[in-house]
């Protein structure tokens, strides 16, 4: 499977697949959780996966991108919290 994602300025828009493709557009305003996860597997392998869901935990909203060195991946949960803490000032007035 490929997993392809692109942070834009209010979004973060994951596709997936090869043969039978989908997308998913996640608006960052909404993401409230962004944490970087490694099992086994993928500390044997150097790996890490970055996770993201709403506060509320919305069944639908939320989700991972696998495959990361653990470098890029700490730097993908960093600047997401970036992103979303920017958009978050700017909604309150704060920016």
């Amino acid at each position: 499977m490929t997993i392809r994602y692109r942070l834009e300025e209010d979004n973060l828009i994951i596709r997936k697949g090869v043969f039978l493709r989908q997308g998913t557009n996640f608006p960052l305003r909404r993401i409230n959780n962004i944490a970087v996860r490694r099992d086994v597997l993928d500390y044997l392998l150097g790996l890490c996966s970055v996770d993201f869901a709403s506060a509320n935990n919305v069944a639908d909203f939320g989700g991972t991108i696998p495959g990361f060195g653990v470098h890029a991946g700490y730097g993908l949960e960093l600047y997401m919290r970036h992103l979303v803490n920017d958009l978050q000032q700017s909604e309150s007035g704060g920016g």
